[in-house]
């Protein structure tokens, strides 16, 4: 019976005219209660068995930049966009084009990359002015440096061809509702893109296949990562003003601003993560519109990268075993930057090997605490139901932590259950990672 049901599935799959979205009816399929069904399972294994089809999500940071290597060079995925945050590390205008640099570098010269969404939804801070620049100069620099004294040709090869005419959240919207087969999400930025992409349409939701999330500081109390020396730009305050835009500040030029961020000293009153604290209402949108959705989600938490921190001599062994020259003096030169930046970590990095964990299967072997040798998350908080803070106090007693941004465990949230990685095994963050960004894994 099944055998002669997936043969009726072809044959009406057959019947439908060349290029028509739907199947044309035929007296077989409308004389067998059952082939729609069972059309439907014999097209299944067809996207099971095909590259994921991947939209990147990301504000071009150092590690957003290492997770992005990581995912164009892999077989797993079939990257299908790259939407950069125009809030998060990179300046509005320098993300995109820089990342259309970076993926012609690793063989993807045609997929398209879009400028995001202006301005956060719930702006409170963006990241240090010298930081931004610094990265964008980092980029400028490849547009120059040869990688080989006898070669005219530089590391990267500045272009606007992939360029979209689509902003990030259109282009999110055109990606769903185009793809024949439920799609993977990886954001690695402040979740604006996204938010407004799900606002415009929220069916879109249920194209999902899964979501990948890098934030929050949830599951460990008092692991913030916002900062007060965060907050200044080019030695002045204005990175958290009192009017939510940092172009009202920049310039010093504000008057009534409280010191700190509105009055209070991140370093030790913060209890966020800097992607939920440059959005938070974005990423309590996201989570409300993918309560719905068919889709998994998971988020490493910061604390989980506190175990592996970018370390010069190692990733530099590393990157020297790569076979592209042009990849290998990028990454070193990148990675000198990251570090230059302050707290450097895999964070980014670690979310899309975790993602290519769950795409090969790995993650169903890893249970909710497994030995440090088996998998790249050595500890998984699964099915949590959990909100996040929009509330903001500037007047706290001793000992009192600002709840804006915070993420907590709460039985009622507009949110679906999530499965967060709350700590890693770095031995395997590298056994993964290098061999895919190398092209020589198995």
């Amino acid at each position: 019976m099944l055998y002669t049901g997936l043969l009726l599935g072809l044959t009406c799959a057959a019947a439908s005219p060349t290029g028509s979205t739907q199947e044309a009816p035929c007296a077989e399929c409308a004389a067998h209660p059952d082939a729609s069904s069972l059309l439907q399972v014999a097209r299944a294994p067809a996207c099971d068995k095909s590259p994921l089809p991947l939209i990147f999500d990301n504000d071009a940071n150092y590690d957003d930049i290492l997770a992005f290597l990581y995912v164009a060079r892999s077989p797993l995925f079939d990257l299908k966009a790259v939407t950069v945050s125009a809030i998060g590390f990179a300046t509005p205008q320098g993300g995109a084009p820089s990342m259309a640099a970076i993926a012609a570098l690793v063989g993807k010269p045609d997929v398209p990359v879009a400028f995001g969404h202006g301005q956060s939804l719930s702006p409170k801070a963006g990241f240090p002015l010298e930081w931004r620049q610094q990265r964008d100069e980092f980029i400028e620099q490849m547009y120059v440096t040869k990688y080989d004294r006898l070669r005219p040709d530089t590391v990267l090869a500045m272009t606007s061809a992939s360029i979209s005419g689509l902003l990030a959240p259109d282009l999110i919207l055109k990606v769903l509702r185009e793809s024949p087969c439920p799609v993977a999400v990886l954001a690695t930025g402040g979740a604006t893109n996204l938010a407004v992409a799900f606002a415009r349409d929220p069916s879109v939701a249920g194209k999902l296949k899964t979501v990948f999330m890098m934030g929050t500081n949830y599951g460990v109390p008092g692991t913030n990562n916002v900062y007060d020396w965060q907050l200044k730009m080019n030695g002045h305050r204005g990175a958290c003003p009192e009017l939510g835009s940092t172009l009202e500040s920049m310039s010093n030029m504000q008057r009534g601003d409280r010191v700190g961020c509105l009055g209070v000293n991140m370093t030790t009153q913060g209890s966020t993560e800097w992607n939920v604290f440059l959005d938070a209402f974005a990423w309590r949108s996201v989570m409300s519109h993918l309560k719905s959705s068919p889709a998994s989600v998971r988020v490493l938490a910061a604390n989980a990268s506190l175990n592996m921190p970018v370390e010069a001599d190692t990733f530099d062994a590393f990157a020297d075993a790569l076979a592209d020259p042009r990849l290998r003096l990028f990454t070193k030169e990148l990675a000198k930057r990251f570090l230059g930046a302050g707290e450097a970590r895999w964070w980014d990095a670690e979310l899309a090997v975790l993602l290519a964990d769950e795409v090969g299967g790995a993650r169903e072997r890893c249970g909710p605490v497994v030995s440090a040798e088996e998998c790249l998350c050595a500890n998984w908080a699964d099915d949590r139901r959990t909100s996040v803070s929009l509330v903001w106090r500037s007047s706290l007693a001793e000992g009192e932590v600002n709840p804006y941004g915070s993420v907590y465990d709460d039985a009622n949230a507009d949110a679906p259950p999530v499965s967060y990685c709350l700590r890693s095994n770095p031995d395997r963050m590298w056994e993964q990672y290098w061999p895919v960004v190398n092209g020589t894994s198995a």
